[in-house]
């Protein structure tokens, strides 16, 4: 499946998890790709009626897909079932029914800008002008002064660092 990166634009999704009896889960996702299914997914449901290997949601061209991986117990978007050779577009509000007890629905599907750490010290340097001093505003370390996580380097020895 093709990456949705475009110019620091990556798609973000909401989806509510809702299993049987437990409570209802909310989770935010950037990946490209995720796998739903009974074991060894990213998104684990546990229910019997459930495959291993049940379906996956990915993203191509900023949308959201979700495609039936031949379960065999199927899969329903808004109630109705989906083959498993076709993509299905997914939208905020659609519920995808799988096995006997598990729901997921769409709440949010957005284009969000991703920026590295680095990029951003960078843009703030190319700055012409100075902001006013702010004691609520922390700021930037130099590219010198952070490692290549753009996280800033100790300024000190660590005391405790052999203990």
């Amino acid at each position: 499946m093709k990456v949705s990166k475009v110019n620091n634009l990556k798609v973000q999704y909401t989806l509510k998890i809702e299993e049987g009896t437990r409570a209802p889960q909310i989770m935010n996702f950037f990946e490209e790709e995720v796998l739903v299914g009974r074991r060894n997914a990213v998104l684990t449901l546990n229910d019997p009626q459930v495959s291993g290997r049940h379906a996956v949601f990915y993203t191509r061209d900023s949308l959201l897909f979700l495609k039936d991986l031949k379960s065999r117990n199927g899969t329903r978007r808004n109630g109705r079932r989906i083959n498993a050779e076709n993509e299905i577009e997914m939208r905020s509000g659609d519920v995808v029914t799988l096995g006997r007890h598990s729901r997921i629905t769409c709440l949010s599907v957005d284009l969000v800008q991703t920026r590295k750490a680095q990029d951003i010290i960078h843009d703030s340097q190319k700055r012409d002008t100075q902001p006013p001093d702010d004691p609520d505003v922390t700021q930037l370390p130099s590219p010198d002064e952070v490692d290549e996580y753009g996280l800033p380097l100790p300024s000190e020895p660590d005391p405790f660092e052999d203990i």
